[in-house]
């Protein structure tokens, strides 16, 4: 059994009218939790697990795994350390912007942030949690500090001795009377008894002037009243004041590095890259799955449970016999969610930047499913970085060296056909014609596909035709454009392919005019800044609104080109236009929603225009919302449900607009019903036409509120044209088209209380 924790938040963004409001509601984060950071058990046995993208909280017994995010829980998802504390019952989670967040036995939540706001702190990372003599001990990059059971900061150690200040804590444990800590520039222990942690003078050090390996530690244990301190390339031993060498390994090998040590209580135990051994006793687990990140070992009423992390998203696993049992939620893959797609069914697509392979991964009806070359036979790669979608409902995949992607939905599962120079005239570098990077492609009129690839200057077609029977038309770009570094394409209703480059070649355009087989009559041209107004010669997103304009993102703002058209024609000139009403933004994405609002993704969240650009509707950033991060990498939309994602490179937010597809046909619903004005905080209105006037009137005719909207969806807070609330009774919303002059009608049963 799986759950996911979540709340539903409303936000509401209002301008001069409702509208042209913007709002956001049913926000939800999705995130991975496949790269592991820390683990605990808590009273009850369960597993407590801290990742990149929040914490889960599994059950050995039954197999329920409960999920924590940012909303209605965790302060930050990027956890990087947990721990229980069996005093208190209590959960504490750190972070590595330095977030603490408590998780009662009650199920509420607590947060400490002043080390996060701390500015006399560089670093802020969170490493451990000590429990002892009745305090908190947090271990980070910046030291370690004390605290309370009731939150408050004690002592602040930042210099350990004669360690430089701020020195990085990896590890704190209890020694005997001693707490000692381990660092990169050695070990440092004081008394138990101490009072002034913070007081350099009542600590020792440990180096390698008292015999240590190395100065470079990275964690330790005790066994049988010695401290075995770990380091890359070796084991020491401290004991009665004396360092020695206790384990070396292969100084040539990096396969042979130490990650970190422990204890299983009679043992020190060591993880490395492809093995787990016990001091002096041999290896005792090899990786099952991925490659082993770490691993810990955690005494469970006298019983060693050892816990393998594994690296390349691969989780946690625990070790049964001679294998590895993973057991962590079904999530997407990674946390890069730099390109965004939803198909024609309201599926989902994601996928991860060029460079980390991290393949395709769907959400579909609320479940997460990944597509990669560990997960199915029909991949063969995994460097999709774009992604499109189209109403034919077919998927394409750009990817970075693997050429393109088509796939189709068959039955319950999908087919995946990919093109490269095998199979089609794509073809990539000169030294390397296999290696084909590919972009954003577009569809025409007559479902063409047209696909670009990317090679700088080598030779080869800057854009390829196939179309659905397979053929295929490459189409070699003239002097005029000499290099092939373009990669995202959209078509405007000319049929002009509009192209951006990734490296400072400007925007391109092309049309055949419609004699696909007569490259005599093609129209090629470029748009730089030395022959236009546009921002910057590396558009960094393409997108064409509703009625035809061309919207060009850059990192400098943004660019329009109304006349489009004018591309088509031998000698047409084209005109940029810089818009005013939004300047000096990196702009990363720009989505259109169902009415033709433009969402423009930034590096400082994200901005929602008005259909013409002349106005700013509403600014959207972690400030204001549950956004996962402000760094906003992709945006898209479910025109059917009005849902629309964010995607960062820390994982995907999701919300409900009122921006849906109209209806054809009126089919008016409202609820909820009855509804109680100022208790029920607005009445919903779907099943709207295109452009509808709203009217609210009586039983009898009397008006009582207008409203207008272009979405099939609106709400009405209940209160006529004066700001005051309707009475008790029953009321018509008619909803009429100024596009198509249908209408459609509901009734309203309004009880005040």
């Amino acid at each position: 059994m799986k759950r996911t924790l979540f709340i539903v938040c409303c936000f509401l963004f209002v301008s001069s009218s409702l509208s042209a409001q913007i709002r956001l509601d049913s926000w939800r984060s999705h995130s991975s939790m496949n790269t592991v950071t820390d683990i605990t058990i808590d009273g009850e046995g369960n597993y407590w697990v801290s990742t990149v993208g929040g914490v889960f909280r599994y059950s050995p017994q039954d197999g329920d795994t409960e999920e924590f995010r940012n909303i209605g829980a965790l302060t930050s998802m990027d956890c990087s350390a947990i721990a229980f504390d069996p005093i208190s019952s209590n959960i504490y989670i750190g972070s590595s912007g330095g977030d603490i967040d408590i998780y009662t036995p009650q199920g509420t939540w607590d947060k400490i942030t002043d080390i996060r706001f701390a500015k006399n702190l560089t670093k802020k990372k969170i490493n451990q949690f000590l429990f002892v003599n009745n305090v908190v001990l947090v271990a980070g990059d910046f030291g370690f500090i004390d605290y309370s059971y009731s939150g408050a900061p004690g002592t602040y150690a930042q210099r350990i001795g004669t360690f430089p200040q701020q020195t990085e804590v990896k590890q704190i444990l209890v020694w005997k009377d001693s707490l000692v800590v381990v660092t990169p520039q050695g070990v440092g222990i004081t008394s138990l008894k101490n009072t002034s942690f913070g007081n350099p003078f009542t600590w020792k050090n440990i180096t390698v002037n008292q015999g240590l390996l190395n100065n470079e530690c990275h964690s330790a244990t005790i066994v049988r009243d010695s401290l075995f301190i770990g380091h890359k390339k070796g084991i020491s031993v401290y004991k009665n004041g004396i360092a020695r060498l206790r384990y070396s390994t292969k100084q040539s090998e990096e396969f042979d590095n130490i990650i970190a040590i422990d204890s299983d209580g009679e043992n020190v135990v060591m993880s490395k890259i492809f093995t787990i051994e016990q001091l002096d006793k041999g290896i005792i687990a090899r990786p099952t799955f991925h490659e082993f990140a770490k691993h810990k070992t955690i005494l469970q009423n006298s019983t060693p449970l050892l816990f393998t992390f594994f690296t390349q998203n691969g989780g946690i696993g625990i070790q049964k016999g001679d294998k590895q049992e993973k057991f962590i939620p079904l999530t997407p893959f990674a946390n890069l969610f730099t390109a965004l797609a939803v198909d024609n069914t309201g599926v989902l697509w994601a996928s991860g930047d060029r460079d980390r392979g991290t393949g395709t991964y769907i959400l579909e009806n609320g479940q997460w499913n990944n597509f990669n070359t560990s997960t199915r036979k029909d991949i063969s790669e995994d460097g999709t970085f774009k992604i499109a979608t189209f109403s034919d409902g077919s998927i394409w995949l750009g990817s970075w060296g693997g050429g393109v992607t088509r796939v189709l939905r068959k039955d319950n599962d999908f087919e995946f056909t990919r093109f490269t120079n095998s199979n089609s005239p794509l073809i990539g570098l000169r030294n390397a014609p296999g290696f084909i990077v590919t972009g954003v492609v577009a569809k025409d009129r007559n479902n063409n596909t047209w696909v670009p690839t990317y090679a700088l200057g080598d030779p080869g077609p800057m854009l390829t035709m196939i179309n659905d029977q397979g053929n295929h038309k490459p189409f070699i770009a003239p002097l005029t454009l000499p290099r092939r570094t373009f990669t995202d394409v959209v078509i405007d209703a000319s049929g002009t392919k509009w192209f951006a480059s990734r490296d400072e070649d400007g925007l391109g355009y092309f049309n055949e005019r419609n004699t696909l087989d007569n490259t005599n009559d093609d129209v090629w041209g470029i748009l730089n800044t030395g022959n236009s107004t546009i921002l910057d010669n590396s558009p960094s997103c393409l997108e064409i609104d509703k009625n035809g304009v061309l919207w060009i993102g850059t990192s400098a703002g943004l660019n329009v080109i109304y006349n489009t058209s004018n591309a088509s024609r031998q000698g047409g000139k084209v005109t940029v236009s810089k818009l005013q009403t939004f300047s000096n933004q990196v702009v990363r994405d720009i989505a259109v929603d169902a009415v033709n609002n433009k969402w423009i993704a930034t590096n400082q969240g994200i901005f929602v225009l008005n259909e013409d650009g002349s106005e700013i509707l509403a600014t959207i950033n972690v400030q204001n919302s549950p956004l996962v991060d402000n760094d906003v990498r992709a945006i898209a939309f479910d025109y059917q449900s009005g849902k629309v994602y964010f995607g960062t490179e820390k994982g995907l937010s999701e919300a409900m607009t009122l921006a849906v597809r109209p209806l054809e046909e009126y089919n008016v619903s409202v609820y909820p019903q009855p509804f109680h004005p100022g208790i029920d905080t607005e009445l919903i209105i779907e099943g709207l036409g295109e452009n509808s006037g709203v009217h609210i009137v009586g039983i009898d005719g009397r008006p009582i509120r207008s409203l207008s909207t272009r979405s099939r969806k609106t709400v009405w807070d209940g209160k006529d044209e004066f700001g005051n609330y309707v009475d008790t009774g029953v009321y018509i919303v008619q909803g009429v088209s100024a596009t198509t002059e249908k209408a459609g009608a509901a009734k309203i049963s309004v009880l005040r209380k």
